[in-house]
C-alpha cells in the first residue's frame, strides 16, 4: 500500500528580481491542512481539520508555541465550520480560503527566502493574483480538465478521501489607497498605495482577513506599505478593526 505524499509548499506572490508578497506557507498532516503567512509562522495560522464528530472546523489561531493571550479562552481568534466536499462528478469543491495580492501593492523591498519556494507569477497592473484554497472529491484528471492545467498549483491526496487543491487566478484589483493609524504616539502611519512616490519599496506586509460563517470561505487581502505622513482622509481610507474592506466578504 503506497503513502499518500504530504504537502509542504512555500508561494510568493511574484518574481525574484521584481516586486513580490510575502511568504506563504501550506502544508498536510495527515487529512488537516495548515496555512501560515509572512515571518508569523511561529504566532499564529490556519487550520483546515477533517471531520470529527459530524463537524470540520476552521480556525485561525495563536499556535501552541504562543499560546492563549490572557483575554482570550483559547487560541482560536476565528472559528468557523466548512461542509463536506460534494461526491466526485459534480465538478464542485468547498473552498476554504481566497487570499489576493493586488500587483499594485506588491513590495521591492525583501529578504530572500532561506528554502524553496514556488514563485506565482503576478497579475497585470491594476489587478490581483487570488490563490484559491479547496477540498474537493474530484480526481485530479478531471480537475484539471475543468479549471485547466495553468490555474492548478498543486494538487493533494489526503488520507479521509478528499483532496485539496490550491490553485490560483487573475481578479479586479484593490485600487482605494488607505492607512493604519500608527499604536505608539511618536510612530508615523503606515501608508498603503498605488503609487510609492518615496521610492520605499513598501518594505511593510499587511493582510486583512474576513470573518466567515459557517460554510463559507475566509477573504484575505495582502498589501505593501511603508511609513509616513499622515495622509488626506478625503483621499485614502482608514483601516480599523470595524473596516470591511469588501462587502461581498460578509
Amino acid at each position: 500500500m503506497s503513502m499518500k505524499r504530504a504537502l509542504d509548499i512555500r508561494i510568493i506572490v511574484g518574481s525574484e528580481h521584481g516586486p513580490c508578497s510575502s511568504v506563504w506557507r501550506v502544508w498536510s498532516s495527515r487529512s488537516e491542512i495548515y496555512v501560515a503567512w509572512g515571518n508569523l509562522g511561529y504566532v499564529e495560522k490556519l487550520s483546515f481539520h477533517s471531520e470529527r464528530d459530524g463537524v470540520r472546523i476552521c480556525r485561525k489561531a495563536f499556535t501552541a508555541e504562543r499560546g492563549t493571550p490572557k483575554v482570550l479562552p483559547n487560541r482560536a481568534t476565528i472559528k468557523w465550520q466548512r461542509w463536506d466536499s460534494p461526491p466526485a462528478g459534480q465538478g464542485q469543491g468547498i473552498c476554504v480560503l481566497e487570499a489576493a495580492f493586488p500587483t499594485d501593492y506588491l513590495s521591492s523591498v525583501k529578504k530572500m527566502p532561506a528554502k524553496a519556494v514556488t514563485w506565482i507569477t503576478p497579475a497585470p497592473a491594476g489587478m490581483a493574483t487570488v490563490l484559491e484554497m479547496f477540498f474537493t472529491r474530484e480526481p485530479e484528471i478531471e480537475l484539471l480538465k475543468l479549471m485547466g492545467k495553468e490555474r492548478v498549483v498543486t494538487y493533494t491526496s489526503l488520507p479521509n478521501g478528499e483532496a485539496f487543491v490550491l490553485a490560483q487566478r487573475s481578479a479586479t484589483g484593490e485600487k482605494d489607497d488607505f492607512y493604519v493609524d500608527a499604536y505608539q504616539p511618536n510612530d508615523e502611519p503606515i501608508i498603503f498605495s498605488a503609487r510609492d512616490d518615496g521610492g520605499t519599496g513598501r518594505p511593510i506586509r499587511f493582510a486583512a482577513f474576513s470573518t466567515p460563517k459557517d460554510g463559507d470561505r475566509m477573504y484575505v487581502w495582502e498589501f505593501g506599505g511603508y511609513k509616513g505622513k499622515k495622509p488626506d482622509s478625503a483621499k485614502f481610507g482608514v483601516f480599523n478593526r470595524q473596516t470591511v474592506l469588501d462587502k461581498s466578504a460578509k
